[in-house]
């Protein structure tokens, strides 16, 4: 059986939309990512965006949605533009983390969204969004949860938290000299 981007779009936004079961699409990442990486591939970006568009719109703006918006996102602007609305809005769900599975997965989602932000920036993202200070708040929101939690000093966090802070230094950085701003 041949598979159809459209199709797999289409059946996985009955499954969210009309049965509002939208936590079963984004918690699944082997589906996001064969729906994404199936639509990149064939040309068939449309039926892919929509849904993520209207995931977004109907239960609130999850940070899933913008990196799969991210990915299948033709230029580079738009690219830039979903990465940081979905570091935007990974924030609030790193502070709001119940437990330490939770905040682990956060945490590694800022980070990979972080580093492709630092290849973005490279390319030459400007203060999009504020950006610079957005990290600089990420990077203060970890630090705060970390020692909520009595994990700052436990050498699983430390690796991911220096991750972090070296991606948001390196993104600041990179955004003052594309914007020449000398402190």
């Amino acid at each position: 059986m041949r598979r159809d981007p459209a199709g797999m779009t289409y059946a996985a936004r009955g499954l969210a939309v009309d049965l509002g079961r939208v936590e079963t699409i984004l918690d699944d990442d082997a589906l996001l990512k064969d729906l994404v990486s199936l639509s990149v591939s064939t040309g068939k970006r449309r039926p892919a965006i929509e849904l993520f568009e209207t995931l977004s719109k109907l239960y609130g703006t999850n940070p899933v949605c913008h990196r799969c918006l991210a990915e299948l996102a033709d230029n580079d602007e738009e690219v830039a533009k979903q990465r940081v609305l979905q570091l935007r809005h990974l924030l609030p769900k790193i502070h709001d983390a119940k437990d330490l599975t939770c905040l682990k997965f956060e945490l590694t989602e800022l980070r990979d969204c972080m580093g492709v932000l630092v290849e973005e920036c490279k390319k030459g993202l400007g203060n999009k969004g504020g950006l610079s200070m957005l990290v600089r708040s990420a990077v203060r929101k970890v630090n705060v949860k970390l020692q909520e939690n009595g994990l700052s000093s436990k050498a699983e966090w430390t690796g991911l938290q220096h991750e972090i802070e070296g991606s948001s230094q390196e993104i600041v950085d990179l955004v003052k000299a594309k914007n020449k701003i000398v402190e």
